[in-house]
């Protein structure tokens, strides 16, 4: 069912997909099987990569990077505990650092509009996000655990979340 998913979004959006399949040794076991969901698409001339890992360390990873010679705001994204949110005033899932409060306030409604904030209410999606500026260039990192149900409903909107602040950037 992933691999539908991330074939039918590499259709919607015109980009490419690879699946293989590999097998590692560790500690424990000298077979653990994995298989690998990649995908790469170009939006605005900046290279958005896609993986995800099901097997081994079961994580998924969505990569960025975009010249600039601005001065940008970074910024991290994590998420609350469940704990925390239960006795929290601000039920919102997530915890953003930036020193600039316009750009922290853009990531907080980015991460509503692409559906992030519903997928981490109803499940136990935990994304880490970070943006840097790092010799010449931005770079947006995000990624999770994808040991929660329905992961499938993440590929879009990690990948619209990127999108988003790359509009914002250029």
């Amino acid at each position: 069912m992933i691999r539908e998913k991330f074939e039918e979004i590499a259709s919607q959006l015109g980009c490419k997909y690879e699946y293989s399949e590999k097998r590692h040794v560790s500690l424990i076991s000298r077979n653990i099987p994995a298989s690998y969901h990649q995908m790469t698409l170009e939006y605005k001339t900046v290279k958005i990569e896609v993986l995800y890992e099901f097997g081994g360390q079961n994580l998924a990873w969505v990569k960025s990077s975009i010249k600039t010679n601005k001065n940008l705001p970074n910024f991290t994204v994590n998420t609350k505990s469940q704990i925390k949110r239960l006795f929290s005033k601000d039920k919102h899932p997530f915890i953003v650092k930036s020193d600039d409060t316009l750009f922290k306030a853009f990531i907080l409604k980015t991460l509503e509009t692409t559906s992030y904030n519903e997928i981490a209410n109803k499940t136990t999606f935990e994304p880490k996000l970070s943006g840097n500026k790092i010799e010449g260039y931005y770079k947006i990192n995000t990624n999770f655990y994808i040991g929660f149900d329905n992961k499938e409903q993440s590929i879009l909107p990690s990948i619209n979340l990127h999108k988003s602040i790359i509009d914002k950037i250029m």
